[in-house]
């Protein structure tokens, strides 16, 4: 009720609604969870950073698409393209828990290194972007981004919003990338057995928050 008397007000108004609604809604478990897992491996800062923004750019592309198109037409957000993006996220997400903690297990068996090369694709360029649409038609953000917009659904000021909403995503994303790459770092520097740790305890972190969204997406199925 807050928001919706805010986006009464002026430009300013829903610029700052916009960046504040994007940080808050990049420290999303699944999305730290999902970069975290990204830069694990001995990630560089710069790498990670790389990560944390390709991801952004492709969170705010499904965002801001969804959004002007939806406020053009005057429609909702369709419930089964969210819960089918839900799907999604959780099966990836829970195949980059799978790869850190096979990974973890192995060391640096044959095994490990065939495992690496078939999920390497999650991190590279086209893997994140994809990672970060997925993330952005998963049903919270565009109803997060929304709800300053239900009394004025005008296309420009939509675009407009969502600019600021996912400008606010990528500088939460970026500095949270930028502090996991050089954790990374410093945990590589404290030996390969700390570095194994780590990556069984991100990837059994992966899987747990892959699970919750499973459960989440059947207990709203069931509901409806």
């Amino acid at each position: 009720m807050e928001l919706l008397t805010l986006a009464a007000g002026s430009p300013l108004a829903h610029a700052g609604i916009g960046l504040v609604l994007g940080a808050v809604h990049a420290c999303d478990a699944d999305h730290v969870m999902t970069v975290t897992a990204c830069t694990r491996r001995g990630a560089a800062p710069r790498t990670a950073l790389g990560y944390g923004l390709r991801w952004s750019l492709g969170h705010g592309l499904a965002v801001m698409l969804s959004g002007v198109v939806l406020a053009a037409l005057g429609l909702g957000f369709p419930q089964l393209l969210g819960t089918a993006a839900e799907v999604c996220v959780a099966t990836l997400l829970a195949g980059l828990g799978l790869w850190l903690v096979a990974g973890a297990l192995r060391g640096r068996s044959a095994g490990h290194t065939a495992l690496h090369r078939r999920l390497a694709a999650a991190r590279g360029s086209r893997g994140i972007v994809v990672l970060g649409v997925l993330h952005g038609l998963a049903g919270a953000a565009p109803v997060i981004a929304l709800i300053p917009l239900a009394a004025r659904l005008d296309p420009w000021f939509t675009g407009a919003y969502l600019l600021c909403f996912s400008l606010g995503v990528v500088v939460a994303m970026l500095t949270i990338a930028t502090l996991l790459g050089g954790a990374s770092i410093a945990a590589r520097r404290c030996g390969a057995a700390l570095e194994r740790v780590l990556n069984a305890a991100v990837g059994a972190g992966a899987l747990a928050v892959a699970l919750r969204i499973l459960l989440e997406v059947l207990h709203d199925v069931g509901a409806a």
